[in-house]
């Protein structure tokens, strides 16, 4: 018997002997005496706890510099704490375990031009097998929607990025490069670092680099994922002070008492989008001495304080910034991340695309008039995109426009029937010409539809991403009768707008048609059969993005006579693959002869196909190399 077991039972001995003489002891004193003989023979009796080893190969989680962790949140905000749980916020970045990893380890062998890699399971653990055969420990995910990328420890905390990612509705592997609109060719086997340096910025809450460079950097994060004080602010003395009753009803009904955390719905609209801002954004610290802060102690910037004392929002008129003549070595800096114009093109950056909007110069519009991080009931549809009840159709807009409410009032306002497509606000002022996680998202800069755009950037305007079998001159002569906007010099020509950039334009624009010919809406209004031929050249083209899309909206619904039942098509295959089934498409919608006639479709009045012009069209594509920074 060891010392610990003989004292323990001594004190049991203890505890029982004055429990039975309880009566003869004043009553305190003899409960006093028991409890804490039995609490001390629990104690000793309790195996020593064993300390787990140090983490060591990937970033950690400190709770520190006033935060108090969103497990301190639960105990008072279970419905808040619920409904941020269902979210994808939550599970961005997630310590590798099977609760967390979604794709498929199961000894899986893949190849990366020529390179063979081995993902294997080992009870809760995860890894990778390199080329080198070095194994190394998937130790972190990084998201849970649409697809998930894996870190393997590299050196210390320094992670490195898996060569794959799992797509998840599809449940398959596919090359990184493929996921993204990147030029082809391009072929990356490790990114070590990439978490460390960009993705802890905003994939975490309050996350640093931990030193001016990745040598020896100690990363580090309050929660890897975006957790409660990421919106709320530091909230340790939040927390302390909420446990005292008179502390908790003070901070409840005396607006003046001093807040001890950030409610973002309680803050003006400017700082309440900020809040959203700070990773929703494109922005560029003052100076170098800001960005060295960031990486040896993290954001300066807490919900509530102004973004701009940190850092400004990267649009036309802060270009001329001193510290902008070093983000512009880049010679592709703007160009991967906005249209020339600088309206915002990348998902994730919608802040940009928000400010630079008339309803945000008003001083009451935010990021909450249409989202909502906490909702009565958060399901699936909710955590797609995290909007308010009826946000997803007009009442987003008649909340402040009032007087368009009402079907005369819109019918008289967009020259289209109340219950039409062309009829609903956002499909006219936020039409979908912003990309990302291979699909296209709509523009968060809302503004009325333009064809002088079109003409000036080759952003899609909102009239062609509906009319897609209809042409620029169309879209502007129905502007300039309906609307009284001067139709602008270029745009002219009998060719719709969408097949011209569709086999003319950039890999940004073929992605963008490629989705929009899926769109139901568009199909709608402008039937499928014609699309046929267009997105068989897609299911070719040289982006991997371009033909996961492409192939996507030929499976969908009535896009030709069976264009692509029961085809054998991998987007990622062969190039003689992919050509093969490019052909077979052709074919098949050869054979239909179902294509009512329209010449701006290339569709003749035979019914035959304009092949001759398709293949003009096609030389003209402009092949410029378009790296999106979503």
């Amino acid at each position: 018997m060891t010392v610990e077991a003989a004292l323990a039972g001594a004190l049991v001995i203890i505890a029982v002997y004055g429990a039975l003489y309880a009566s003869s002891l004043p009553l305190r004193v003899a409960v006093a005496l028991a409890a804490g003989c039995l609490g001390s023979a629990l104690v000793y009796a309790l195996p020593t706890p064993v300390s787990s080893p140090p983490v060591v190969n990937r970033p950690i989680e400190v709770v520190e510099d006033g935060y108090a962790s969103s497990a301190r949140c639960v105990s008072c905000h279970p419905a808040n704490v619920s409904s941020w749980e269902a979210s994808y916020h939550r599970t961005m970045t997630r310590i590798a375990s099977p609760a967390s990893v979604l794709g498929d380890f199961e000894d899986v062998r893949l190849d990366l031009d020529g390179a063979d890699y081995r993902l294997v399971r080992d009870g809760d653990s995860f890894a990778v097998v390199l080329p080198d055969q070095d194994r190394r420990e998937i130790v972190m995910t990084t998201g849970s929607h649409r697809m998930q990328v894996y870190w393997f420890e590299d050196s210390g905390r320094v992670t490195g990025q898996l060569p794959f990612v799992w797509l998840i509705p599809e449940a398959r592997w596919i090359p990184r490069n493929a996921a993204f609109l990147r030029p082809p060719g391009l072929t990356h086997h490790s990114e070590a670092g990439r978490w460390n340096e960009t993705c802890v910025r905003c994939h975490s809450t309050h996350g640093r680099l931990g030193g001016r460079s990745l040598a020896g950097a100690e990363t580090r994060a309050v929660e890897l994922g975006i957790a409660c004080e990421a919106c709320h602010g530091p909230s340790d003395a939040h927390a302390v002070s909420m446990r005292n009753p008179v502390s908790r009803y003070r901070e409840h009904v005396s607006p003046g008492a001093p807040a001890t955390t950030v409610n973002p719905e309680k803050l003006d609209a400017a700082r309440s989008s900020q809040v959203c801002g700070q990773c929703h954004g494109i922005s560029v610290f003052h100076d170098q001495q800001g960005a060295d802060s960031w990486a040896m102690n993290g954001f300066q910037f807490k919900p509530g304080d102004d973004l701009e004392n940190e850092r400004f929002p990267v649009t036309p008129e802060n270009l001329s910034r001193p510290i902008m003549a070093s983000v512009l070595r880049d010679p592709f800096y703007l160009e991967d991340r906005f249209w020339s114009d600088g309206v915002v093109r990348v998902s994730g950056r919608e802040y940009n695309g928000l400010i630079a909007s008339p309803c945000y110069r008003g001083e009451a519009f935010s990021c909450g008039s249409c989202h909502e991080m906490h909702p009565a009931r958060a399901d699936a549809e909710w955590a797609d995109d995290q909007l308010l009840p009826g946000a997803r159709g007009d009442q987003a807009c008649l909340g402040c426009h009032e007087d368009f409410a009402g079907d005369d009032a819109v019918s008289a306002h967009t020259r289209h029937d109340a219950d039409s497509t062309g009829s609903r606000c956002q499909n006219c002022h936020m039409p979908y010409t912003t990309y990302g996680l291979l699909k296209a998202i709509r523009s968060h800069t809302i503004e009325s539809p333009s064809v002088a755009n079109s003409v000036e950037t080759g952003r899609p305007n909102a009239c062609n991403l509906c009319h897609l079998d209809r042409s620029l001159a169309w879209a502007a002569e129905a502007l300039e009768r309906r609307h009284q906007v001067a139709a602008p010099r270029g745009a002219s020509g009998d060719v719709a707008a969408s097949v011209q950039w569709a086999l003319e334009g950039d890999a940004g624009q073929r992605a963008l048609i490629a989705w929009s010919m899926g769109w139901e809406p568009a199909r709608d209004v402008s039937g499928t059969d014609w699309m046929t031929p267009i997105l068989g050249q897609l299911l070719d083209d040289p982006y991997d993005a371009v033909r996961f899309i492409a192939f996507e909206s030929l499976s969908r619904g009535e896009t030709g006579v069976g264009a692509a039942d029961g085809m054998d098509y991998d987007f990622v295959g062969s190039r003689v693959h992919r050509a093969r089934a490019k052909r077979e498409v052709w074919d098949r919608w050869s054979a239909s002869g179902s294509t009512a006639p329209n010449g701006a479709v290339l569709v003749l009045d035979d019914g035959s196909y304009d092949w001759p012009r398709f293949r003009r069209l096609l030389a003209n594509r402009n092949e410029r190399r378009v790296s999106l920074q979503e």
